[in-house]
């Protein structure tokens, strides 16, 4: 995988981030001023907006840096980061 595609998977997960968190800190705001005077309700929104635009945005990225796979030839290291495929595991000639 070239780094540059690894910078837009992440990129493109900070944007659904971005969405989710604009959209939470919306509609949350709504719902905790119906709820709450105004010093809690906007801060309690704001709160769980941050809390997940950050996990949509970690997972995203995760995910789309993980679905790149191996590219251009690279090897894929991820066997041996899981344990898996070590030289003592592998049988004998």
């Amino acid at each position: 995988m070239a780094p540059a595609d690894v910078v837009a998977a992440r990129a493109t997960g900070v944007g659904a981030g971005l969405v989710v968190f604009m959209v939470v800190w919306v509609i949350g705001n709504r719902l905790t001023g119906q709820l709450w005077p105004p010093p809690v309700g906007p801060v309690v929104a704001m709160i769980v907006a941050i809390l997940a635009g950050v996990l949509v945005a970690w997972v995203m990225a995760a995910r789309l840096v993980r679905s790149l796979g191996p590219r251009n030839g690279l090897p894929d290291h991820s066997a041996q980061r899981k344990g898996r495929n070590r030289p003592e595991d592998r049988p004998s000639p």
